[in-house]
């Protein structure tokens, strides 16, 4: 069969399956596309006027964010403001900046009127922008839009009004792949009318990436379930980089998109239909498109470590995050919080006790070389203070965002990929099931104080409990459908849900990703759409039902069919469960190790006071810690590692340490293991505790300082040991929260899938 036939043939073949459709009359799709942007765009910009929400800092948007987008637009370009009163006798024009606006900024007046802006002179202080460049491109949407409307926080609505009907639109491509015209509308309207969409409405920095990940997927499933042409494929390539480029400006989160963009340039079926040579100049037409709108942000992240990036990757290590996906816990929790204070600390700890950065150290070199240089201050001042300012300059104590702190945390995931290789496959596969049961079916509880978020939340419900209980077998049986018509793109479907799903396990939280939540909603929707489409096959349905347009199965002999569901699972085992469960075995030997250690740590008795709570709970709390006592030379942040013997009362309660004395919250609960209820037997649950100095929080805590340790907060009913301190806790570089019980067997080593619903 010659080249012709054969893709004439396979284009029916994708026509027929459900994935492919056939053009139509293409005015009324792209009227109804055009409806779809209007009525999202117009639904959200109505929702969000009529119940007072806008984006801001109190919905979880930067306030460098929107102060550097208004300062562009009174034409002072970007610049980053500091985030610490204390910085503002450094920088008068910041001084001058905040008081002529303090109610704009504090939210309490919507608009900032045009004469309010300073003279220009009054700006020679302020240093270049580094988290600027992070969201580029919508600081500059924000800056031009505030050009036309004048700047306000209400305006911004509009913006997420923009982004909600281009995420519909994107949407709505991506259920046009796997079902009829109607049928797609229907889940569009479903997934934009979600609570899980709407509850990430007023966050514009999270609802921001949606159309730039529906898109780049949209893309991805046309080179997976159409035949386009070469200048089709080039247009995609180029409007994929450029889409990819642009949204880097957006959510650093886009740089997920170029990997698969490119696999997909390559090995998917619309693109192994021409030569390896027409695919390199795909792969390089995208590469370059990227790389030009992406190129301001890149270099961010080369010369400034991307303001810590992998600091986000390691609070996805976080009990939090961890919960959120379907998986059974371990005994051990890397991190019981994703608190960015308490996540930093730990970054601290470990520089410390893995001798990556030591403060005291350099605090105490740092003033032997000032002391160094005082006796030539009266032979050459000028010198010696020169060299006093450069010492005094250089750092001692790991900041938030540079470099150095980007170092020592990429050594930190390092460690922990070593330590528990198969927990990063497990969230994986975990973040992956959670996409396809869908987001509202689980730890998902929204503001439901209005009443549009009350009706989506009890209208989506039973759709939300359905899937949670049915969507593993609908997703098996979607694949399973795809794959008896064609092989090829029933693999490459498997491998977008895995890739696209799967990587929201880096920082699962329902807001970063809400956008996966239309998984469900195609795979509902296309099998919906093949069952209206199998009458059809079997009888004429055309005159009872013309919009269903039924199409004959080619003719597939079943052995071919059950040939290639055996290697489509024998696949699966190969590449996915083998491998899973070779690397569990050596993470348990591993983690084995690291249980001993733990069994043999220094424990040193504290002296205790119990204070009853309201909650019913017993707050125990140390009299005294020796590590938080003070020195001239004590790092910015001091750290106990404690542990609490206790006899459970096995009914699941969680603890919670608590802090007190600041607005900032750093309370976090954790919850146990699961074990057997007949043993109980005393459990030691290690834990780490900070202070934070009175500088750290200066810098960085906007002025309202941070809390202290007030104690470990558990049952009643919990029968308490004691409390102690690891005496030697530079032994534990990873200071984890881990639940040790006596016997050793109930230690569970890794964590595990939650099939159940």
């Amino acid at each position: 069969m010659d080249r012709s036939a054969h893709t004439a043939l396979d284009r029916s073949e994708r026509r027929a399956n459900g994935l492919a459709k056939s053009g139509g009359k293409g005015h009324r799709e792209w009227a109804l596309v055009l409806a779809i942007f209007i009525a999202a765009a117009a639904g959200s910009w109505g929702y969000m006027t009529a119940y007072g929400l806008r984006p801001g800092t109190q919905e979880g948007d930067s306030y460098l964010e929107i102060a550097s987008a208004a300062r562009w637009t009174l034409g002072f370009g970007f610049r980053e403001p500091p985030g610490s009163p204390v910085y503002l006798v450094y920088s008068p024009a910041f001084f001058y900046f905040c008081v002529q606006r303090i109610d704009f900024l504090m939210e309490k007046t919507d608009r900032l009127p045009w004469d309010q802006a300073p003279p220009p002179v009054l700006f020679p202080f302020e240093g270049d922008p580094k988290f600027i460049y992070d969201r580029l491109y919508l600081l500059y949407c924000m800056g031009l839009l505030w050009k036309v409307t004048g700047i306000s926080w209400s305006s911004l609505n509009y913006l997420v009004a923009i982004f909600a009907g281009l995420s519909a639109i994107a949407g709505y491509g991506l259920f046009r792949l796997g079902m009829g015209r109607i049928l797609a509308a229907a889940a569009t309207v479903f997934f934009i009318s979600s609570p899980v969409f709407l509850n990430v409405l007023p966050r514009m920095r999270d609802l921001a990436k949606a159309p730039f990940f529906l898109a780049a997927i949209l893309v991805v499933g046309i080179l997976l379930a159409k035949t386009p042409g070469k200048r089709a494929l080039a247009a995609l390539a180029t409007g994929a980089g450029l889409l990819c480029g642009i949204g880097m400006g957006f959510r650093t989160d886009i740089l997920i998109l170029p990997p698969a963009l490119l696999a997909a340039f390559l090995f998917a079926p619309a693109a192994t239909r021409h030569t390896l040579g027409f695919r390199g100049v795909l792969s390089g037409l995208f590469l370059v498109c990227f790389l030009v709108p992406a190129f301001p942000v890149l270099k961010m992240n080369r010369e400034t470590g991307g303001g810590n990036s992998p600091f986000y990757l390691l609070q996805g290590f976080s009990h939090r995050m961890m919960a959120d996906m379907d998986m059974n816990r371990a005994s051990y929790g890397p991190f019981c919080s994703d608190d960015d204070f308490l996540t930093h600390a730990s970054i601290t700890q470990y520089a410390l006790h893995s001798g990556m950065w030591n403060p005291t150290a350099r605090r105490a070199a740092q003033w032997a070389l000032v002391a160094a240089a005082m006796p030539i201050l009266p032979a050459s001042p000028l010198t010696s203070l020169a060299c006093v300012k450069f010492l005094w300059q250089q750092k001692t104590d790991l900041d938030f965002w540079n470099e150095d702190s980007a170092q020592v945390t990429r050594a930190m995931i390092r460690d922990l990929a070593a330590t528990f290789p198969a927990d990063f496959a497990t969230r994986w596969l975990g973040a992956t099931l959670r996409c396809v049961r869908g987001i509202q079916g689980r730890n998902f509880a929204p503001n439901t104080s209005n009443p549009t978020m009350d009706f989506s939340f009890k209208a989506h419900q039973p759709f939300a409990e359905h899937w949670r209980k049915f969507g593993l077998a609908y997703a098996a049986l979607a694949l399973s459908l795809i794959v008896a018509r064609n092989f090829q793109m029933g693999l490459g479907m498997a491998i977008l849900l895995l890739y696209f799903c799967g990587y929201t396990s880096l920082g699962f939280q329902p807001r970063h990703a809400f956008h996966m939540d239309c998984t469900s909603y195609w795979l509902a929707g296309f099998l919906l759409s093949q069952g209206i489409r199998l009458p059809g096959r079997i009888i004429s349905f055309n005159h009872r039902f013309p919009f269903v347009r039924p199409r004959p199965l080619p003719g597939i002999a079943w052995s071919a069919i059950a040939g290639r569901l055996v290697l489509f699972l024998t696949a699966g085992a190969l590449f996915l469960a083998v491998p899973l469960l070779t690397i569990r075995l050596w993470q348990d030997y591993r983690v084995a190790r690291v249980v001993e250690r733990y069994r043999k740590a220094d424990l040193e008795p504290l002296p205790i006071m119990q204070t009853p709570q309201q909650d019913g709970t017993i707050l125990y709390s140390p009299v005294s810690l020796p590590d938080f006592r003070r020195s001239f030379f004590s790092p910015e942040i001091l750290c106990e590692y404690l542990a609490l013997e206790f006899q459970p009362a096995n009914d699941g309660s969680s603890v919670r340490i608590q802090y007190t004395g600041s607005r900032v919250e750093l309370d976090h609960r954790d919850i146990p293991p699961w074990h057997d209820p007949s043993d109980s037997s005393v459990i030691r649950y290690f834990f780490p505790v900070y202070h934070f100095s009175k500088g750290f929080q200066d810098r960085t805590s906007a002025g309202y300082g941070l809390p202290d340790f007030a104690g470990i907060a558990v049952p009643a009913s919990v029968s308490v040991k004691g409390l102690y301190r690891v005496r030697n806790k530079d032994h534990f570089p990873l200071l984890m929260n881990v639940w040790l019980p006596k016997d050793p067997r109930q230690f569970k080593k890794h964590y595990t899938l939650s099939l159940a619903p």
